[in-house]
């Protein structure tokens, strides 16, 4: 299955930026701060998934995506300790 992969790519640099602005201007602001780390995961997944699904491997962007989704969910139980 062969699909568009520039507005996947497109959205995922997007949500980079845009949670990249927020750590770099939110340091003083803790939850800010991990809010905006979040974005910056999740753009890393969206990555990792349409990367796989346009290359046909789908489960080894999955398996990424995961580790990525336990990363954020350790970073937000740090958090909020």
């Amino acid at each position: 299955m062969s699909f568009d992969l520039l507005p996947y790519l497109f959205l995922s640099g997007l949500l980079f930026i845009l949670g990249f602005l927020g750590v770099a201007l939110n340091r003083h602001h803790g939850l800010r701060t991990l809010i905006a780390l979040e974005v910056l995961m999740l753009s890393v997944h969206l990555l990792f998934v349409s990367l796989a699904a346009q290359r046909g491997i789908h489960i080894h962007g999955h398996i990424l995506s995961l580790f990525v989704l336990a990363l954020t969910a350790a970073e937000a139980a740090l958090g909020l300790v």
